[in-house]
């Protein structure tokens, strides 16, 4: 097993960020739609994350903030309020991710 790419402080600000990031956008969907919820907890579960290669990089881009945001931001602005859900279903599919690390 190799060592973890963060250690020390550093891994447990990141793992604390990811619970924020989660626990926030559950909320927040909660509050919204909660049926939303259902499609966080099935991505989480059928996700494959790959070690190295094309499915790597795809995982990789698809585990940052870029893409929700730009997703709730084309939201707000057409404005396509059922873009919100899903930029928040995918925002806390990140922070679990995060937190598990």
């Amino acid at each position: 097993m190799n060592p973890p790419a963060v250690d020390g402080v550093p891994r447990i600000v990141l793992r604390a960020e990811g619970a924020a990031l989660l626990v926030v956008a559950v909320m927040q969907t909660s509050v919204n739609r909660g049926g939303y919820l259902r499609s966080f907890f099935w991505r989480r579960m059928s996700a494959c994350s790959a070690t190295s290669g094309a499915p790597a990089v795809i995982y990789n881009a698809a585990h940052t903030l870029v893409g929700p945001l730009l997703l709730a931001s084309a939201g707000l602005l057409l404005p396509a309020f059922n873009l919100m859900p899903l930029a928040l279903i995918w925002i806390a599919h990140i922070g679990f991710d995060r937190l598990l690390g």
